[in-house]
């Protein structure tokens, strides 16, 4: 599929209907399928397995980054009263987000979030301008959605892929919103995510 339409689906929320759907598919598939023995018949686990701990871990790093970038945008002035909730509201999403994939690696105590990126953008949550604001929020949460799709592609587990499919979907619909808060009116502009993922090398 073309990257372009691929993350415009994501925008429009289908990713999190793949998702619902993919174990129950994948069920079916393997029950109707006749025996071969040249495929396996092994339902992937459930669980995430060491290599998705790491990539689970890092995405946890991912979203509490977020949560300390809104926190900085939200002891400034640039949001007015009537925006504060929608702030608010993006901030404690990324901060439930990191509580669950706490909860799912068994990890309850909050490592620290992701300095590279609260350094990078943490200049661009000061400034006191809403729609220079809500641009950078954009490029955030496009920044997330585009680490958690390149995450999903290599996830084992399907309590991890699940729930990675859900955060990145609703962060697709954050960008959106912040992004016409910012002036972007466009379809392109407000589904369109050319971001590139983190990665935990890159940092």
């Amino acid at each position: 599929m073309d990257g372009g339409l691929r993350r415009r689906l994501i925008g429009a929320g289908m990713l999190g209907l793949a998702g619902a759907l993919l174990p129950s598919l994948a069920s079916q598939a393997g029950a109707s399928a006749p025996p071969d023995e040249s495929t396996t018949t092994t339902a992937p686990p459930r669980r995430p397995t060491t290599d998705d701990a790491a990539m689970l871990a890092f995405g946890r790093e991912v979203e509490l980054a977020a949560v300390s970038l809104y926190d900085t945008a939200l002891r400034g002035d640039a949001i007015p009263e009537e925006l504060r909730p929608t702030f608010q509201f993006i901030r404690q999403s990324h901060l439930s987000y990191g509580q669950s994939l706490g909860a799912l690696l068994g990890q309850p105590a909050p490592p620290a979030p992701l300095a590279s990126l609260v350094e990078e953008y943490r200049s661009a949550f000061e400034v006191s301008d809403i729609e220079e604001l809500a641009a950078a929020g954009a490029t955030l949460e496009n920044i997330a959605v585009a680490t958690h799709t390149e995450m999903l592609g290599e996830l084992v587990g399907i309590n991890g892929a699940t729930l990675i499919a859900s955060i990145l979907v609703i962060e697709s619909r954050n960008a959106a919103v912040l992004t016409n808060i910012a002036g972007g009116a466009d379809l392109d502009a407000l589904l369109l995510n050319d971001a590139e993922p983190l990665t935990a090398e890159k940092g």
